[in-house]
C-alpha cells in the first residue's frame, strides 16, 4: 500500500504505462489508492492517470478523507488498508466494492465514484490539448 501521495500517485502512473505496453491500447489507465501523513493524522489519497502511445500523460487526485485513529494506527503498525476495512466492518473485499471511502461515508460516496471522478481529471490534457501545450 502506497504511504504517501507520491508513491499512490507514481503507482497510478505506473499501472498506465503498464496497461499500453500489454494491451497496445491507444490509451493507458491506472488507479491506486494509498494514504499519506497530513500532520498527525493519515488521510486517504487516490490518483487516476491516463497514458497515451505517445507518453503524453494526464493526472487526476486530490480526493482525501481522514482515517480514523485506531485504523491508521494499525496501517502504521504494517497492516493493509483492505484487510483493516474487512476486518472492521464486517466485510469481505470492501476494496473491490465501496471502498474504505464507501464504509467511512456510509456509502454517501463509494470508490467507483471517486475514480469516476479522477478519471475525468485525467483526461483533461487530452480533452483540452490547447491549454496543456508547454507553450502557451
Amino acid at each position: 500500500m502506497p504511504m504517501s501521495s507520491s508513491e499512490t500517485r507514481r503507482g497510478a502512473e505506473n499501472r498506465a504505462k503498464e496497461a499500453i505496453k500489454k494491451t497496445g491500447a491507444d490509451f493507458g489507465v491506472g488507479m491506486e489508492g494509498g494514504v499519506e501523513k497530513t500532520g498527525a493524522e493519515l488521510m486517504l489519497c487516490s490518483y487516476v492517470a491516463v497514458v497515451d502511445g505517445n507518453g503524453r500523460i494526464g493526472i487526476g487526485g486530490g480526493t482525501s478523507i481522514s482515517i480514523p485513529e485506531y485504523i491508521a494506527k494499525r496501517i502504521r503498525e504494517g497492516e493493509e488498508l483492505k484487510d483493516i476495512a474487512d476486518n472492521v466492518f464486517g466485510v469481505k473485499n470492501a476494496n473491490m466494492k465501496t471502498g474504505a471511502i464507501g464504509l467511512l461515508t456510509k456509502e454517501l460516496t463509494n470508490r467507483e465514484e471517486m475514480f469516476k471522478i479522477l478519471c475525468f481529471y485525467a483526461l483533461a490534457p487530452f480533452l483540452r490539448p490547447e491549454l496543456y501545450r508547454k507553450n502557451l
